[in-house]
C-alpha cells in the first residue's frame, strides 16, 4: 500500500534533480525523491542503533563516571568545581587535546572541550531514555 504526499523544492533543487534524471541515474523526480528518502531513513535507524550500542557500552565499562568528562561538564554547565575536580581540571590543561585553558585564573572550556562536554550530556540524556524506555 502507498501513500501520496505534496512537497515543494526550490527551484534550485528541482534544477539539480532534473540533471540527475537527465544523466540516467534515476527514471522520475518521484524515484529520485524516494531513493532519497530511502538512504536518510536507513541512515538514521544506523545511527541510532550504532548510538545506542555505544552508550551501552560506555555504561558497561564505567565510562558515564569518568572524572575528566565530569569536570568537562561541570565547567559546561557553569557548576563549582571540587577540590578534586580542580586537580582533574589542571591535569587537563596539559592534555594533548587542551580541552581546559586557564584565563585570568579560571578554568575555561576550550571548543574541542565544549564538543566533549556536549557530547557527554547527549550521551547521558540518550542513556536516560534508553532505560527508560526498558
Amino acid at each position: 500500500m502507498t501513500e501520496s504526499i505534496a512537497i515543494k523544492f526550490p527551484e534550485s533543487d528541482i534544477m539539480e534533480m532534473d540533471k540527475l534524471i537527465n544523466t540516467g541515474k534515476f527514471i522520475s523526480r518521484s524515484d529520485l525523491i524516494r531513493e532519497g528518502a530511502r538512504r536518510l531513513i536507513q541512515e538514521k535507524i544506523l545511527k541510532m542503533e550504532e548510538s545506542n550500542k555505544y552508550i551501552l557500552e560506555m555504561e558497561n565499562k564505567g565510562d558515564f563516571k569518568n572524572i575528566e568528562l565530569i569536570v568537562l561538564a561541570n565547567l559546561f554547565i557553569n557548576k563549582k568545581l571540587t577540590e578534586k575536580e580542580e586537580i582533574v581540571a589542571k591535569r587537563l590543561t596539559r592534555n594533548p587535546l587542551k580541552p581546559i585553558k586557564i584565563i585570568e585564573g579560571k578554568f575555561v572550556l576550550t571548543e574541542i572541550g565544549i564538543d566533549l562536554a556536549e557530547g557527554f550530556l547527549d550521551s547521558l540524556l540518550h542513556l536516560r531514555k534508553i532505560k527508560n524506555v526498558k
